[in-house]
């Protein structure tokens, strides 16, 4: 995915004429809250690229470095928390703050201080599910501050993919013969309102199945992994 990315963006962006690498952790302070942001990059000049992660609420930032951090190689990338999700997350937040207005905003904001402190005139946009989703939104309205969206899975219709997963579960329990399979998706029904129980209910049969991923991984060790990446060691430092 990353080289895929870089080849595409390469003929929007210019090259880099420079390799000094960036590392910076920051809060960013946007009116009522504080909003965390990770920067890191092998070439500070190298295109900006906005990570913007699923949910919502769905901040997994050591993921997407695990799986993505060939990005950092090619692009100077932002990882932001969103508001109420990861190291953005504030106890004392009212939840019906959480709107998509609000998150456009605060994306605004984000992205025009990455535009300020890195010397940008637009930055690329690469968003996963509900990212992807509030990616396009965002980039529809500020044209002149995206040089482009990259959308990762995006979040198009809730009621078509639910469907679309009640049906292949159904499908597949009956195949297999699973009669529980069967018995479980009876309980659940076919209607689009599942509850949030509901829903992951039905991604564990999905996955069961092999709906979600081709092999299922083990989650401790990839997050392990993750955590773990981002550290620079003590051997590593330029003596």
């Amino acid at each position: 995915m990353a080289l895929a990315l870089a080849s595409m963006v390469n003929a929007i962006c210019a090259g880099p004429s420079a390799t000094a690498a960036i590392q910076r952790s920051e809060y960013v302070r946007l009116n009522d809250t504080k909003l965390y942001l990770l920067i890191r990059g092998a070439n500070r000049t190298s295109p900006v690229l906005l990570w913007l992660h699923g949910g919502p609420g769905g901040a997994e930032r050591p993921l997407f470095r695990y799986f993505n951090g060939k990005l950092e190689q090619h692009f100077t990338v932002a990882y932001w928390d969103q508001r109420g999700a990861g190291r953005s997350f504030d106890p004392k937040a009212s939840p019906r703050d959480l709107t998509i207005a609000r998150h456009l905003a605060d994306r605004d904001g984000i992205i025009d201080h990455l535009r300020s402190t890195l010397h940008r005139d637009k930055v690329i946009l690469a968003g996963h599910s509900w990212g992807a989703a509030l990616g396009l939104l965002y980039g529809h309205a500020h044209p002149n501050k995206v040089a482009a969206v990259v959308a990762v899975n995006p979040l198009i219709s809730t009621r078509k993919q639910r469907e679309a997963e009640f049906q292949f579960v159904c499908g597949e329990a009956a195949r297999r013969g699973d009669r529980k399979a069967v018995r479980a998706t009876e309980k659940i029904g076919a209607r689009p309102n599942w509850s949030t129980d509901q829903v992951l209910a039905m991604e564990k049969l999905d996955q069961k199945y092999g709906g979600v991923f081709h092999k299922n991984p083990v989650r401790a060790w990839i997050v392990l992994r993750a955590m773990f990446s981002g550290i620079i060691w003590p051997w590593e430092i330029p003596g």
